[in-house]
């Protein structure tokens, strides 16, 4: 026996055994037919109300078994079969009548299981499109239609429930392979009978009817079937089954809506009645005003001619009025008439809706899933997800295994909260990790949609699951704050405090708004996603009006490096300017380099023609030494360049690059003037060192070599120890809001908005507060000016007045006074913005928004009106000051400081003066006047002695050296002060001067920080709910050796229980704020106020057997 696996599939036990003995044609022969039918005819019949087999029966069913992996792509054997019936004539009654034979149970029971595959694990998960195909798709449905019909017989469950209950009741240490294989399969089975579609056309059911559905589920409920699948969901020894039941559980409540079944009660309920009453009114009136409306647009009598009418302004052929026969209306003016139709591509058509739609069944069958639902909770829900969620962290699992999880955690999550809401029933997906690992999955899908183009729709269902299961949980943690448990409520807000401090959590659900794909994305996903953002943003309206300043992480843009600027060449690619420039530079070098060559001047003893350190080509080696000799030469050092020059000639003397030796003593005309004159005008595109100065020079190179490496590790340090410095700042609700403001946005919000007639009342609540946020909190009314958004207004208010005063629902009435407030404020526009009318046309940015109100070109002006500004005036006075002071410098004032004496404006700053400067053309760059650090001066004593005097001072304090160096009386580089203070003794390294963050310890820190969320000024007391046995939260909170306390962290009140983490004292089943199995929130929000503690027992949960591979999921619940 081996198994098929079609695309990700469970259980599915089709058998193969290689190459066929013979290949299956077109058509099924009339020989093999005729054996099917033989087969089929000796496998027993019926004798008054008793079936009997027939002594060929077991051969009979292998041959079938045979036939069946024998079929072809159009399975044709399958198709006759199930024309045959012979599932419903023949094995269910081998199945009832001879359950206690246990061979002949296990080869009907598979030859049931490969019967009732799904059609679409037949085609591999997907629809056939050819034609043919598709027909044989659609005919293998009906049967699995007529199969499910069958199984509406409460025996055949007895039958299936008693086998399996012998079979479990067996330890693992007696359970053979054979009976492993055995109950996979019954599980399998009962997963294909629920998972066959219904055909709502067919059954002509209604609500509170019985659906084929529910007539099966019933008959497994008489069979009390549910109550094995709850023990295999809850044990421990059964853990390779948990997925096959978790599947089983999803299909059976796939029509079921979480809040009707926690309502179901003996009797109706009088609110029930009221709505239904309610809603049948106003179907009723909907269609009386509209066949008022028709009748009323009719003429009174039918009149015996229909007479002519003249148009006005509008003259015909003979210059006289134009005629016409009947009077044309504004809305029957349709241009598109003799337009050429263009089919939309097929990747741009909008999908279809779920074909899954919630239904309410009879009142026995809610009433006996509610008690399911209750029982699962109960006794079944916190031990099953823990270990579906250690299963998936592990990759024990298939990979779309975590939409079961997904549909559970969503499912009966709002199932407890419309049901009495027990926090310590769902304790195990209320928690930190649960937040991070769904939204990690959102991140994940969106990811897959962009990059898998052929399953994207695929991809978009499993999407749409995670983000119930994320909504589920932020209104779990919303009613929360209701519970009369303080403890609850501090749990509560000690999650709302990670969500809202972090950036990942805040920036999720704008995320996926400007990606929505209406292309992709049902309008059902639409509505779950504004739901979502409605409770997060309402949450975090809360949060912040509860603690008025609210520090959050924020996502630190990386400084882009500055890219080293690209020298201008030295040859004849510069301008005519440049040419001249360096024409006069080499006369002012040529008359040294001559004094150079006749050895009137000493040259330099310590000159390296390349740098040895460096792997370079022997090429990229010349190029060194002539880049340092072309350096030396502009920075009119003409010994150093001379030295470095005959340097270059003795490692390479072959080369004339570097010229010969003089032999006379007249150099201007030698090889060697001659060769520094072409290395001169060269252009060497090398990177060569900057361009030394005479007072560089002067060092000596190790002192020069050893301050740029000092410079460089100080400026890495800086800029690592920026990197690892959180950014944090203070959250502003409404600038949060304000990022809602985007076309993408707004778009969104207006489609939705124009399906307010079929969409629940919810949704058009959760449209209007956005769009009353945008278009009133924020002033940005102008983001509604467009036509569709008036049209859909105008249907809207169409809707309002048809309807009675009584007859109008609360959202229909919200929606109105949207509509009247943003036409009511285009009309007022429009009498100043003529162009208002022409801006129906475009979706607008904020900016457009503004220029619309407040005139064309005003965001412009108001963006540069803090710019400094200079007059001509104001200029001319700094051109002449510069001319008058620019060669008086003294020893403590500088040509800067001379112009700020004397201008008459006291307002501009020396930046702003050196950057004008610039800007004029006075000086090449801001460089020249920069207040730069002495370097290479020697210390003196009073500076030794006041360098002590400021590091006692300040020794303690957040940024020592930053404080030293701004109190500094002379400004030295900040390396030279390391380095002193070292030699001092005062540090014993560097490390030990870098800035102490907010979160290390033994630090002060102005606000108290609760665990993992932002830093609440004013409270008293912290709940951690961190995980304990965490394998990635090492290192990230206090040492091992540090005890809970620190940080102002409170723990009165809380105990641990074992490896699992956290629980609340005091509630009837524990309150897991953590997951005892989360291996996954690195990075996902540990504050620095977070005590880690060591994992115990290493990972929580028990890892369950090594079986769960031959697990072979149906399709997730995506596909």
């Amino acid at each position: 026996l081996q198994r098929a696996r079609f695309g990700g599939s469970r259980g599915n036990f089709v058998s193969v055994d290689g190459p066929s003995q013979f290949s299956m044609s077109n058509s099924v022969s009339s020989l093999i037919h005729s054996d099917i039918q033989a087969a089929c005819s000796t496998l027993g019949g019926w004798d008054e109300g008793k079936y009997f087999k027939e002594p060929e029966c077991i051969e009979s069913l292998k041959d079938l078994l045979r036939y069946l992996r024998r079929d072809d792509e159009s399975h044709e054997i399958r198709r006759i079969l199930g024309r045959i019936q012979v599932l419903k004539t023949d094995l269910l009654p081998l199945l009832k009548f001879y359950s206690d034979d246990s061979t002949l149970f296990d080869i009907v029971l598979r030859l049931l299981v490969d019967l009732t595959n799904p059609a679409i694990l037949l085609y591999k998960e997907e629809v056939p499109i050819e034609k043919f195909s598709r027909n044989n798709y659609l005919e293998i449905i009906s049967h699995l239609q007529s199969y499910k019909l069958a199984f509406t017989d409460s025996k055949v469950w007895i039958a299936i429930t008693k086998k399996l209950e012998t079979l479990l009741h067996r330890n693992w240490e007696t359970r053979q392979e054979e009976d492993k294989d055995t109950i996979e399969r019954i599980l399998v089975l009962i997963r294909n009978i629920v998972h066959v579609p219904a055909n709502p056309s067919e059954e002509k059911r209604t609500d509170d009817d019985v659906s084929i559905h529910d007539q099966v589920l019933w008959a497994m409920h008489l069979a009390h079937l549910e109550d094995l699948l709850l023990y295999i969901s809850s044990s421990e020894d059964e853990t390779d089954y948990c997925f096959h039941s978790l599947e089983i559980l999803s299909l059976m409540l796939r029509e079921q809506s979480p809040q009707v079944l926690a309502s179901a009660a003996q009797a109706r309920s009088t609110s029930e009645k009221e709505q239904d009453v309610k809603a049948l009114l106003r179907a009723r009136e909907l269609e009386l005003s509209r066949k008022k409306a028709q009748m009323q647009s009719k003429p009174s009598r039918h009149p015996r001619f229909g007479g002519t009418f003249t148009v006005k302004n509008m003259k015909s052929i003979s210059d006289n009025a134009l005629i016409v026969r009947d009077r044309v209306r504004l809305s029957q003016v349709d241009f598109d008439r003799d337009k050429n139709f263009r089919a939309k591509p097929k990747n741009k058509r909008p999908p279809l809706e779920e074909s899954t739609s919630t239904r309410r069944s009879t009142l026995n069958i809610r009433l006996f899933l509610k008690g399911l639902c209750v029982d699962f909770l109960k006794w079944s829900y916190n031990p099953m997800m823990r270990t579906v969620k250690s299963f998936l962290q592990r990759e024990r699992a298939q990979s779309h295994d975590e939409s079961y999880y997904f549909w559970a955690m969503r499912f009966f999550m709002e199932f407890n909260r419309c049901n009495g809401f027990e926090v310590g029933l769902v304790s195990e997906t209320i928690a930190k990790e649960s937040f991070h690992y769904v939204q990690t999955q959102l991140e994940q899908y969106y990811e897959m949609m962009v990059t898998d183009k052929r399953l994207i729709h695929v991809w978009a269902k499993r999407l749409h699951i995670a983000l119930k299961a994320y909504h589920e949980l932020l209104r779990t943690l919303a009613a929360m704050d209701g519970c009369p448990d303080e403890k609850v409520k501090e749990a509560a807000r000690a999650l709302k405090g990670t969500l809202f401090y972090l950036p990942e959590y805040r920036e999720i659900v704008l995320h996926l708004l400007l990606n929505f794909n209406d292309s992709v994305q049902t309008n059902s996903y639409l509505r779950d996603l504004v739901a979502m953002v409605h409770v997060y943003v309402k949450m975090l309206e809360q949060f912040t009006k509860k603690h008025s300043h609210m520090v959050v992480k924020s996502k630190k843009k990386p400084r882009s490096k500055p890219k080293p600027k690209a020298r201008p060449p030295a040859g004849g690619a510069a301008g005519q300017g440049g040419q001249e420039d360096q024409e006069k530079l080499w006369l002012e070098v040529a008359s040294g380099l001559s004094l150079a060559l006749r050895g009137e001047e000493e040259l330099p003893g310590d000159v390296v023609p390349y740098d040895s350190t460096l792997d370079n080509t022997e090429e990229e080696k010349k190029l060194d030494a002539l880049s340092r000799i072309q350096t030396a030469l502009k920075a009119n050092l003409p010994a150093r360049a001379v030295a470095l020059l005959r340097a270059s000639r003795e490692v390479w003397p072959d080369q004339d690059m570097f010229g010969a030796e003089d032999s006379g003593n007249v150099p201007e005309g030698g090889p060697e003037f001659r060769a520094l004159r072409e290395i001169f005008c060269a252009d060497i595109q090398h990177t060569a060192p900057p361009a030394a100065t005479a007072e560089d020079v002067s060092a000596p190179p190790e002192e020069e070599n050893a301050s740029e490496d000092r410079g460089d590790e100080e400026r890495e340090d800086d800029e690592e120890e920026e990197e690892r410095a959180p950014m944090e700042q203070e959250f502003n609700f409404q600038d949060f809001i304000s990022r809602f403001a985007k076309p993408k946005v707004i778009m969104v919000y207006c489609k939705l908005l124009s399906h307010y007639r079929t969409n629940p009342a919810e949704s058009n609540r959760h449209v209007v507060r956005m769009l009353h946020r945008l278009s009133w909190d924020l002033k940005m009314s102008p983001l509604l000016y467009q036509a569709s958004v008036f049209k859909s207004f105008q249907a809207i208010l169409r809707d309002y007045r048809s309807l009675a005063a009584t007859s109008i629902s609360e959202d229909l009435r919200e929606l109105a006074r949207l509509a009247t407030f943003v036409v009511r404020d285009f009309v007022e526009t429009a009498r100043d913005n003529k162009l208002a009318f022409v801006e129906l046309l475009f979706w607008k940015s904020t900016k457009d928004a503004y220029e619309i109100k407040h005139g064309y070109g005003s965001s412009a002006k108001s963006a540069h009106s803090g710019k400094v500004t200079w007059t001509e005036e104001q200029e001319y006075e700094l051109k002449a000051l510069y001319d008058r002071y620019k060669d008086e410098v003294t020893p403590d004032k500088d040509t800067v400081d001379l112009i700020l004496e004397h201008m008459m404006d006291d307002s501009k700053t020396r930046r702003m003066v050196v950057r004008q400067l610039k800007n004029l053309g006075l000086i090449p760059n801001t460089a020249k006047f920069s207040k730069g650090a002495r370097a290479h001066c020697p210390w003196r004593a009073e500076e030794i002695e006041e360098l002590r005097d400021l590091f006692t001072q300040y020794r303690e304090a957040t940024d020592t050296l930053r404080l030293i160096m701004d109190r500094m009386s002379h400004k030295r580089p900040k390396h030279s002060v390391v380095d002193k203070l070292i030699e001092l003794q005062l540090v014993p390294n560097r490390k030990a001067l870098r800035k102490k963050t907010s979160g290390r310890r033994g630090t002060a820190t102005s606000s108290r920080k609760g665990t993992g969320g932002p830093r609440l000024m004013g409270l008293d007391s912290e709940l951690d709910t961190t995980d304990s046995s965490s394998d990635d939260d090492a290192g990230r909170g206090a040492p091992s050796n540090e005890t809970p306390g620190q940080e102002g962290t409170t723990t009165s009140g809380m105990s641990r229980k074992g490896p699992g983490g956290q629980r609340l004292v005091g509630l009837d089943s524990e309150l897991d704020t953590t997951n005892s199995s989360s291996d996954d929130d690195a990075g996902c929000g540990d504050s620095e106020g977070v005590v880690a503690r060591p994992a115990q027992n290493g990972r929580a949960g028990r890892p369950g057997p090594s079986r769960t591979s031959r697990r072979n999921p149906v399709v997730d619940v995506a596909a």
